[in-house]
């Protein structure tokens, strides 16, 4: 009799539990592979079974453009179908499919403020002298287009790295998941999609080449948009009205204060380290202040019906 009372309160329990991560859920994104630049649309699609274990599968595809040369036409535009991917929930905590279909643990909301979990195999790097443990900071609620989506806001390992162009206090694992990660839809910027961000700390890696962010996420609870557009919509300008826009930074190198000379509206600016984070984001302004401390930077200027432009500056 007690055995089955166990049973019949742990019942309960399993059922009210939140379904699986993603599932039913789509995802846009807007996306920087250099040279190429794009939209992507990843969208849950069945549910599969593998190595005994019940896989969210979710299909990914969209729209590239890149750029070969300054003049009208000199731009080619093709569709993306790429691999799916595949997620795995179980208990509150969401699982990534590894290229060996082994599931290696990208999320859990089961761990309270305070707690922590690994992602990432304990497998370490020279230069890294901590494992991949995301903390969590804090667990509370943001308010996006009048909708609530919960958040963990954890940190990864951090400590002090001395790099051949900086020394900065930073994350000083393999991969490092930092930020806030939503029980819905997960982080709002990826390096690569649903996968920590590789580090490679003391070494003259340099990962600028790739970022993923969010447009919208829509699933049975929640509708958002992160922008001014519809979600589904990619501006895949004709090439008979394209033209590069002359721009240009100045000074550079720079002591700090660097302006844009182009003539079109600047939509957004990113600023960038050396090893590709993400460091402060402007809006609309063609001045900007680079941050204090010396060494390598990356903008990002986003430009209305141009293609992204990432320039390279000197902080002296």
């Amino acid at each position: 009799m007690k055995k089955l009372i166990f049973c019949l309160l742990l019942g309960p329990l399993s059922i009210s539990g939140q379904q699986p991560f993603g599932k039913d859920a789509t995802w846009h994104f807007t996306y920087l592979e250099i040279p190429y630049y794009g939209y992507l649309e990843i969208s849950y699609s069945s549910d599969t079974i593998m190595k005994g274990l019940n896989w969210q599968k979710f299909s990914v595809s969209g729209l590239s453009e890149v750029r070969i040369g300054p003049l009208q036409g000199d731009i080619l535009q093709d569709t993306v179908n790429r691999d799916p991917i595949y997620l795995h929930s179980r208990n509150d905590s969401v699982f990534r499919m590894l290229p060996d279909t082994s599931a290696q643990l990208l999320f859990d909301f089961n761990t309270q403020t305070g707690g922590s979990w690994q992602y990432d195999q304990d497998t370490l790097f020279n230069e890294c002298s901590d494992p991949s443990i995301a903390t969590v900071l804090d667990i509370g609620f943001d308010t996006i287009n009048g909708q609530i989506a919960q958040y963990w806001l954890v940190e990864s390992s951090m400590d002090t790295i001395i790099s051949p162009w900086d020394t900065t206090y930073r994350c000083s694992a393999p991969s490092c998941l930092t930020g806030k990660i939503y029980r819905d839809f997960g982080l709002l910027f990826y390096r690569t999609l649903f996968k920590p961000l590789d580090n490679y700390c003391g070494n003259d890696h340099i990962d600028w080449l790739h970022s993923f962010d969010l447009r919208c996420f829509s699933n049975t609870n929640l509708s958002l948009n992160f922008t001014s557009q519809d979600c589904d919509y990619w501006p895949r300008i004709s090439i008979d009205e394209i033209e590069l826009i002359p721009l240009e930074l100045y000074p550079n190198p720079s002591n700090g204060s660097v302006f844009i000379e182009t003539n079109l509206a600047i939509e957004k600016i990113v600023i960038l380290d050396s090893r590709g984070r993400k460091l402060s984001i402007s809006y609309g302004s063609k001045h900007i202040q680079l941050p204090q401390q010396s060494g390598l930077y990356f903008l990002c200027i986003h430009l209305k019906n141009q293609p992204l432009r990432l320039k390279r500056i000197i902080k002296q």
